[in-house]
């Protein structure tokens, strides 16, 4: 698989409940949380924001059967069992555990059809160390709700990184994005991926391909009209509202590092 197709497969729209009433929509991807003795915890990793007050979530599953593509969708009961919180609640990050679903997919003979993110492609403080100001970064989500309904398709969105890499934006563990960060992007997630060559910073070129995980979006900084800058979530409604914050297109992405809390309480769950 190409690896433009990987990354814009790896993602789930997620829409969250409180009972019946539809919260807000954002973004998860698919990844693998813990893998010991045989057995694996799957997750959805996304935002704290975006299931905050939530009873559940639906997820649209693209599977394959003989040969047949068709889209389910399932739902996830949100409890101490089934959502990872980051432990730092200044992180805004989680993982809704979805192995159980996954279980019930292979039971009824279906294959997924979505890609999912491993240890062997996430970020480590040493590539960040390696990485450069303005590298080309894509984005995989739902902007403002935004899918193709019918083939269960993201939206993919490109954009360069805006701060140094290897720093920790205002002493957070997270880096920022020049690129357009719209409500129904949370929790999307932030791909280096170059094809054919790319550039050190020693100046040296290396020929071939790179696909990293950086991180996932959390929110962005906004201008109000008394012209103050604040940093806010990206919001997950999209009903009209008096227009008093205005987006800067900037984006605050946690960075991939941080997910090694959420693995470490996942591999107690085996």
């Amino acid at each position: 698989m190409h690896m433009n197709e990987f990354i814009t497969k790896s993602t789930a729209r997620i829409d969250s409940y409180n009972g019946e009433q539809h919260i807000g929509s954002g973004t998860g991807f698919f990844c693998i949380l813990a893998n010991k003795y045989e057995k694996a915890v799957m997750g959805l990793v996304t935002n704290k924001h975006v299931v905050a007050g939530a009873t559940s979530i639906k997820a649209l599953l693209t599977v394959k059967k003989d040969g047949s593509t068709q889209h389910q969708t399932v739902e996830v009961p949100l409890n101490r069992l089934s959502t990872i919180h980051h432990s730092n609640s200044k992180i805004d990050a989680c993982a809704i555990n979805i192995s159980q679903i996954m279980n019930l997919i292979q039971a009824q003979g279906l294959e997924l059809q979505h890609s999912v993110v491993t240890k062997d492609i996430i970020a480590n403080e040493e590539l960040f160390d390696q990485m450069l100001p303005l590298e080309e970064i894509t984005m995989i989500g739902y902007p403002i709700g935004l899918m193709d309904t019918h083939n269960n398709g993201a939206v993919a969105r490109r954009g360069v990184i805006a701060s140094n890499p290897a720093h920790n934006y205002e002493n957070r563990p997270e880096f920022l994005i020049d690129m357009s960060c719209m409500p129904g992007s949370s929790g999307s997630p932030i791909f280096l991926a170059n094809t054919g060559g790319y550039s050190t910073k020693d100046n040296n070129v290396i020929m071939g391909n790179r696909l990293h995980l950086l991180g996932f979006l959390w929110g962005g900084p906004e201008r109000t009209v008394t012209g103050e800058i604040v940093a806010i979530p990206a919001p997950m409604n999209t009903k009209p509202i008096a227009v008093t914050q205005i987006p800067i297109n900037l984006g605050f992405v946690i960075k991939a590092t941080q997910l090694k809390d959420i693995f470490d309480q996942a591999n107690k769950l085996i």
